[in-house]
C-alpha cells in the first residue's frame, strides 16, 4: 500500500466465504491518494472485494464516499449525497458523479460571495469535494466541466453545527405543515435535520371512508407518516374535508353528516395514535368550505362540538385543536367565543396571513396580543394555547433572504406572545415553477435528477439555527427601550439564555456586559464581542441576530 509500496500487510489465509480483513497504514505528510494493491501468492480462480472502509485511527466514520464500488459514474452530473444538510466538520462532503475528465468548483455564501474553490479529477466517475473547514452557513456550489463551460451543476447547501443529542433537540413549539404527495416524499430526513417537532398534513377523510363506515389509509401516505416517524417527526392530523356519503359531499352540517366527520376523526386519532388532531381546515374560507350551511362559526360550532365529544370519549388524553382559520378572523373568533366554542378547545388555532405589501411580520405583536386578551375575556379571565398552525411567505413573491428573515421574525414574536406552537408552511415547494405563489412556500426545493436531495432554501438554514439557538428555553422577556423598531426578545435564563435580535430599520445597540458574548448571524456563523466600559456595541437591520451570554440595559445610539 502507497505510492512506494511502502507498507505490505498480509492477510490471514481465506476461502471462497467472505471474510473481513483490517490493517492499518500510516499516510505520508504530503500524501493525499494511496494506491492499494492485492497480490496473490499462490494459485487464485479469483479476488472480490466489497463495502471496503477507511477509518481515521480511533474513529468509527468511514471515509470513502463509494466504498461498494457501486457505478455512480453518469454522463450527467449528479449529486450523490443523501442530503445536503451537512454537519460542520469532517463530514461536511459532497459527493459528485460525472463521465467528464475534470471539473473546478466555486462555493458562495448567502450574499453571493466566493469563499473557496477547487477542481476535481473525475476520470475514476465520482469525486468528493471537501467542505469541513467552512464556517456553519448558506452557501450555493457551482461545479464546471473543464472541456464545456457550459456544462455544470449548482445546488445549495448547509453547513449546520450538530443539533444537540438530548431532550431539547426537537423542541416541540416547532413545526411544519407537509402533503402526502410525491414533492414531500422521503423528506423525513430533511425534516428532521432541521430540527422540527411535529409535522402537520391533512387526512383526508373521501381518500380513508372509500366504503361507508369503513376506514381504508392509503399505503403511501402510511409510509410518509412512518417516514418522519423514523427521523423523531411527530404528526398533527388535520381531519378535512368531505365525504361522498354524506351531505351531498359538502362540508357537514346534518346530524349524520357532523356524527360522521366526528367518527372519521376518532379513527384518525385512533390510527395514528396522535396527541392531537384539528377540526378542519380554514372553515372560513369559502373555497375551502362549501357546506350548505356556511362559512361562519355558528355552523363551525357544531362540527367542534360533536367532534370533541366523540374524540374525547374515544381518547380523553387528546388535545382538540381549531378552528383552523384563515386570516386572523377577529369576527369569527368573536362570535365562536361568545357561542361557547372555547368549552371544546384545548388550543386555539388560526392562520395569520394578514400582511402584505410593507407589512413585515411585526404585525403579530399587536394581533396576538388581543386575541390572548379576548380569549381570557370568554374563557373566565383563562388563557388558552394558541397555536399558529400555517403560516408562511412565498418566494415567488418576496426574496429568499426576507422569507428568512421573515421566517425567524415572526416565530420569534410569536413565541414571546402567547404561541405555544408555530407551524411553518411549509417544508417542500410543491411546485418547480418559481413564479408560482402557492407553489414556493417551501424550505427547500423539489428533488431533482441532478440534485436527487432536498436543497435547501436559505429559510430552512434560519429554520435550522433558530431551533438550535432556543431548543428547550421558554421565552422570558422582551428588552424594553423607547425605539419600536428594534426588537429583542431573551430565551432561556441565567447564563443559558439567548436573545434573538433585529431592528426593522438599522439601528446601533449598546447592552450592558461582564463577559465576552457570542453573537450568531441567522446562518449560524459566529464572532465574540468583547466588552468596552462594560458594554457592548452591534449593528443590527432586518435579519436576525443570537446573542448568548449574560447581557442588560439594552440602549439604542444610532
Amino acid at each position: 500500500m502507497g505510492a512506494d509500496g511502502q507498507g505490505r500487510y498480509d492477510f490471514a489465509s481465506t476461502t471462497g466465504a467472505w471474510s473481513k480483513q483490517t490493517w492499518s497504514y500510516t499516510t505520508g505528510a504530503a500524501e493525499t491518494e494511496t494506491p492499494v494493491s492485492i497480490l496473490t501468492v499462490g494459485p487464485v480462480a479469483g479476488v472480490t472485494l466489497d463495502a471496503l472502509s477507511m477509518t481515521v485511527e480511533g474513529a468509527n466514520e468511514n471515509l470513502l464516499a463509494n466504498p461498494s464500488f457501486e457505478a455512480f459514474a453518469s454522463d450527467s452530473p449528479r449529486i450523490t449525497n443523501d442530503s445536503l444538510m451537512l454537519v460542520s466538520g469532517a463530514d461536511a462532503t459532497l459527493g459528485v458523479s460525472w463521465r467528464v475528465p475534470g471539473a473546478a468548483w466555486t462555493v458562495t455564501d448567502a450574499t453571493g460571495a466566493p469563499v473557496t474553490s477547487g477542481t476535481l479529477d473525475l476520470q475514476p466517475g465520482l469525486a468528493v469535494v471537501s467542505l469541513q473547514d467552512l464556517n456553519p452557513g448558506y452557501y450555493s456550489i457551482d461545479i464546471v466541466n473543464n472541456d464545456d463551460g457550459s456544462d455544470h451543476l449548482q445546488t445549495s447547501l448547509a453547513i449546520l453545527d450538530p443539533i444537540a443529542n438530548d431532550a431539547s433537540a426537537t423542541d416541540e413549539r416547532f413545526g411544519v405543515g407537509v402533503h402526502l404527495a410525491p414533492p414531500h416524499l422521503n423528506s423525513g430526513q430533511v425534516a428532521g435535520e432541521i430540527g422540527f417537532g411535529t409535522v402537520r398534513t391533512d387526512t383526508v377523510w373521501r381518500a380513508i371512508e372509500t366504503t361507508k363506515g369503513e376506514y381504508t389509509f392509503p399505503p403511501t401516505e402510511e409510509s410518509m407518516i412512518q417516514d418522519y416517524a423514523a427521523h423523531g417527526v411527530g404528526l398533527l392530523p388535520l381531519s378535512v374535508y368531505v365525504n361522498k356519503f354524506y351531505d351531498n359531499n359538502k362540508t357537514p352540517s346534518t346530524p349524520e353528516g357532523l356524527a360522521a366527520y366526528a367518527a372519521f376523526t376518532s379513527a384518525v386519532v385512533a390510527h395514528y395514535g396522535s396527541p392531537a388532531v384539528e377540526v378542519y381546515n380554514e372553515f372560513n374560507n369559502p373555497p375551502m368550505n362549501k357546506g350548505a350551511c356556511g362559512p361562519t362559526a355558528a355552523c363551525y360550532l357544531p362540527l367542534l362540538k360533536a367532534t370533541f365529544e366523540r374524540v374525547k370519549a374515544d381518547h380523553p388524553e387528546t388535545l382538540i385543536v381549531g378552528p383552523s382559520i384563515a386570516r386572523t378572523d377577529d369576527a369569527f373568533l368573536t362570535e365562536l367565543y361568545q357561542a361557547g366554542g372555547l368549552d371544546y378547545l384545548d388550543a386555539v388555532s388560526w392562520h395569520p396571513y394578514d400582511y402584505g405589501p410593507g407589512i413585515g411580520p411585526e404585525f403579530l405583536e399587536a394581533s396576538l396580543q388581543n386575541q390572548v386578551a379576548k380569549i381570557k375575556e370568554y374563557n373566565n379571565g383563562e388563557s388558552k394555547p394558541i397555536w399558529i398552525t400555517e403560516l408562511g411567505w412565498s418566494t415567488a413573491g418576496y426574496s429568499e433572504q426576507e422569507q428568512a428573515d421573515n421566517l425567524v421574525r415572526a416565530q420569534a414574536i410569536a413565541l414571546a406572545n402567547g404561541v405555544e406552537k408555530f407551524f411553518w408552511y411549509d417544508l417542500v415547494n410543491d411546485e418547480t415553477d418559481i413564479t408560482h405563489h402557492e407553489g414556493n412556500f417551501g424550505l427547500v426545493r423539489q428533488v431533482t435528477e441532478k440534485v436527487p436531495t432536498f436543497a435547501p432554501k436559505p429559510s430552512a438554514v434560519a429554520q435550522a439555527v433558530l431551533i438550535r439557538q432556543v431548543a428547550g428555553k421558554p421565552y422570558t422577556t422582551r428588552d424594553q427601550q423607547a425605539d419600536t423598531s428594534v426588537y429583542s426578545y431573551a430565551f432561556g435564563s441565567g447564563k443559558d439564555v439567548t436573545r434573538v435580535v433585529w431592528a426593522t430599520t438599522a439601528k446601533t445597540l449598546t447592552y450592558s456586559a461582564d463577559t465576552d458574548i457570542t453573537v450568531t448571524d441567522q446562518f449560524g456563523a459566529t464572532v465574540t464581542v468583547k466588552p468596552v466600559d462594560g458594554r457592548i456595541t452591534i449593528e443590527v437591520d432586518g435579519h436576525p441576530r443570537y446573542l448568548n451570554g449574560v447581557v442588560s440595559d439594552l440602549q439604542v445610539v444610532g
